[in-house]
């Protein structure tokens, strides 16, 4: 696994809102379903967060499976959100949503 450049993550910022303007191109999996119920998440929370957050951890790029793994967060609602997700590193795949939780104070998660 590596570690992106400034400008790759640039590249994948750039990729990852674009895919986001159309809610066809993001998978939620199983664990995201139900983790969006459990904390009262929204599609619309996470598609938010897509178009408009930061990367809060370092993008790391699986070589061996060609995919990014990402942290996004970003403020929706007033909350403090974030979306753990992979995606091809291509550049040309769907978005897949692994989890969503809260940022509670000190940057920890729920």
């Amino acid at each position: 696994m590596n570690i992106l450049s400034e400008t790759d993550t640039e590249q994948l910022k750039h990729h990852l809102r674009r895919q986001a303007k159309d809610p066809a191109n993001i998978t939620f999996s199983r664990h995201a379903i139900e983790r969006l119920r459990e904390r009262d998440i929204t599609v619309a929370d996470t598609l938010r967060l897509l178009r408009t957050g930061d990367f809060c951890q370092t993008v790391i790029h699986n070589k061996v499976r060609n995919e990014y793994r990402a942290k996004i967060q970003g403020r929706s609602r007033g909350m403090l959100l974030a979306v753990v997700l992979v995606t091809q590193a291509d550049n040309t795949g769907r978005i897949y949503l692994i989890t969503a939780e809260h940022v509670l104070k000190g940057g920890k998660h729920r």
